[in-house]
């Protein structure tokens, strides 16, 4: 196998971690191996992302909120830096 073939495929493992089923009351089940690698509890609320009819994304909103806040201060020290 090829290197680049070789990185693709760990790529894809990595991102492809199972499948889900909507259910008929529009609940979806996150595969308890998942839940348990992100520690996802009953409860947890999530951001869900899409673009046109395109792929969608659900991210675990204490996540995201810490990821906007570690962006948002690298960001404020990247114009600090600029200004000296």
């Amino acid at each position: 196998m090829r290197k680049d073939a070789s990185k693709n495929k760990k790529v894809c493992q990595d991102a492809v971690m199972g499948t889900a089923v909507l259910g008929e009351r529009g609940q979806l089940v996150i595969p308890k191996e998942i839940r348990d690698r992100y520690e996802l509890k009953t409860g947890d609320k999530f951001f869900v992302l899409g673009h046109g009819h395109g792929p969608i994304a659900f991210l675990p909103l204490n996540q995201m909120q810490d990821f906007i806040q570690n962006i948002s201060f690298k960001i404020q020290e990247a114009v600090q830096d600029s200004k000296t």
